[in-house]
């Protein structure tokens, strides 16, 4: 399977832009694995009740979009993990075999 990753770092007053760590960007690109279309992912920091390490929410579409408009209405998949997660998941997708990059 071919996958697409690219990052896009943004620098917006808007939390949903903000990049969890500096090793990590706030908006991936890549292609789904399984399926084969493309997918965006948008990682945000965030601060979990009870946690003592920082975490992450990660949010994906399908479809590849760095319009905001677009991104509001999408139908979003959502979850937490740890910071330690999100890199090892940033690494996995940008590892991912890729004639297109």
């Amino acid at each position: 399977m071919t996958t697409t990753v690219g990052r896009t770092r943004t620098r917006e007053s808007d939390s949903m832009s903000t990049a969890p760590h500096g090793t990590l960007p706030s908006v991936l690109h890549g292609t789904d694995p399984e399926r084969g279309f493309p997918v965006t992912w948008h990682l945000t920091a965030i601060t979990t009740s009870g946690a003592e390490t920082p975490a992450v929410r990660i949010d994906r579409v399908e479809g590849a979009t760095d319009n905001p408009d677009v991104w509001m209405q999408a139908h979003k998949e959502s979850r937490v993990v740890s910071e330690a997660e999100a890199i090892a998941f940033v690494r996995a997708v940008e590892s991912r075999p890729s004639s297109a990059r």
